[in-house]
């Protein structure tokens, strides 16, 4: 079954449910996306948590397939 956009956890909220990040530091990166993507594109969640080395680009991949509900 596919999971419709109400019933679909986004990718920061399965990160932490997966223990990958913690609630403080999905915060911290949320709020740091906002200030930095004023004015020009701002980078992605997954973007900003693989520059600063906090989760694979495997785990971002894994996370955003389940997301989505598609094979990985």
């Amino acid at each position: 079954m596919i999971a419709t956009a109400k019933q679909r956890k986004t990718v920061g909220q399965l990160l932490v449910a997966r223990g990958l990040v913690t609630t403080e530091v999905l915060d911290a990166v949320l709020a740091q996306q906002k200030s930095e993507g004023k004015g020009e594109r701002h980078k992605l969640l997954g973007e900003l948590l693989i520059e600063q080395g906090l989760i694979s680009e495997e785990q971002l991949l894994d996370a955003l397939a389940e997301v989505y509900g598609v094979p990985y």
